[in-house]
């Protein structure tokens, strides 16, 4: 008879998401780990969950108490000896009932036995009976102990995953998500239209469903924030269907920010992400066609409008700034001017003092290439300037050498 082991997660997928979360390399993806982190401790509550697990999420824990700039030297070192000494223990304990022998055998001595390191055993002795280990050694041993981890555990996941962990193929899962957010934007518009009174409330609820399905169809998935920024950005999604040059996106932004701000408390910087792919979409074209202008104008008011909801803080948000700013002086263009000259103008003086004459510099050409010229023009100017270009390349008039205010897009150096 086969036997079945009990998990108290639903699929595989589900533990090599949390496995990638947690241990993500990148520093800026502490709130995706601690998200991993409260998942586990919630499959704790449902029994079952193996001790490198548990192990794993307390250390993670402990790194995040770290970075969250506490300012008690005590708090944290304790925070790090409670969650190593509860890894070295539990190990240890489960290496001695695997033995089942009448004498007992020294926690050294499992260690051995599990090839864990003998200085873990010391460290968690100390930590236990003596003063509380620096804070230096401590970091240091934590590291160690997920590298540990990942070996003996972790990296041992792919071999016994199964097929539960195959995820969806990336043109199905695609297709799949597009339905879901358009059935999301057609309910929006729906909710938009009625009564004020119960607008706000069911707006909410049907935010949090489609986040459900969202999450629900990406399971095995680990790029489903990538794939739902490519089909947001590459159907046009957020945009109007009738969007032309010069169209306002108040409706849009009505529509989709509460989703935005929704699905990046769930899938980590959604909206920081969102806005680099933007500016990618901005940046990869060498020109204005009329096909694409609207689109491009789009995405340029999309950005800066990303920019005001950033749901970081202040400093989050000057870093989402200058992000943006670093990716237009590296790819100088007509529309990645115009995004650059309008983060300008929302910066304080030192932001403005410190990116102004760099962006001058990555954009040096005739007056018309220039944030200068731009400002000369001004907006009617601007548009007049836009507007005669898309004429000329529709009707294929530009026959012979001539200026442009559009220069070619390509790499200038490293910021």
């Amino acid at each position: 008879m086969a036997k079945h082991t009990i998990t108290p997660w639903r699929m595989n997928a589900d533990l090599l998401q949390v496995r990638t979360q947690l241990f993500s390399l990148s520093t800026e993806d502490n709130q995706a780990r601690r998200h991993a982190v409260n998942r586990v401790m919630a499959w704790k509550l449902r029994g079952n969950l193996p001790h490198a697990v548990e192990s794993t999420a307390l250390l993670i824990d402990a790194i995040l108490h770290h970075d969250s700039n506490i300012n008690s030297s005590f708090s944290i070192r304790a925070v790090y000896s409670a969650a190593f000494s509860r890894f070295v223990t539990g190990f240890c304990d489960i290496g001695r009932h695997k033995e089942r022998t009448l004498e007992p055998i020294s926690m050294l001595e499992i260690a051995r036995q599990i090839d864990m390191p003998a200085d873990f055993v010391a460290l968690r002795h100390e930590a236990t009976h003596e003063e509380l280990p620096g804070l230096k050694r401590l970091t240091h041993a934590t590291q160690q102990a997920l590298d540990w981890l990942w070996r003996v555990y972790w990296s041992r996941l792919d071999e016994t995953a199964g097929e539960e962990a195959v995820a969806m193929p990336s043109d199905v899962l695609r297709s799949e998500l597009s339905s879901v957010l358009r059935a999301f934007r057609r309910e929006l518009r729906n909710l938009l239209r009625a009564p004020k009174s119960s607008t706000h409330h069911d707006t909410a609820l049907e935010v949090q469903r489609t986040c459900a399905k969202l999450e629900e169809l990406g399971h095995g998935a680990p790029q489903l924030s990538t794939l739902l920024i490519s089909t947001m950005l590459g159907e046009r999604l957020i945009l109007p269907a009738d969007m032309e040059l010069g169209s306002s996106l108040r409706g849009a932004f009505l529509l989709w920010d509460d989703l935005i701000l929704e699905l990046s408390r769930r899938f980590g910087d959604f909206v920081r992400d969102l806005g680099m792919a933007m500016l990618d979409e901005l940046a990869r074209s060498s020109g204005v066609r009329p096909d694409t202008a609207a689109t491009k104008e789009g995405f340029a008011d999309w950005l800066i409008h990303l920019l005001s909801i950033h749901i970081k803080d202040v400093n989050g948000q000057v870093d989402f700034a200058a992000e943006l700013m670093k990716g237009c002086c590296l790819y100088p263009g007509y529309w990645t001017r115009k995004v650059a000259a309008r983060v300008l103008e929302r910066g304080n003086e030192s932001f403005k003092e410190e990116w102004r004459d760099l962006l001058e510099a990555s954009m040096e050409g005739s007056e018309s290439d220039s944030l200068a010229g731009a400002e000369k023009r001004g907006a009617d100017g601007e548009a007049l300037a836009l507007h005669s270009h898309i004429q000329e390349s529709a009707h294929g008039r530009a026959e012979s050498w001539s200026r442009t205010i559009l220069p070619p897009i390509a790499p200038m150096g490293v910021v």
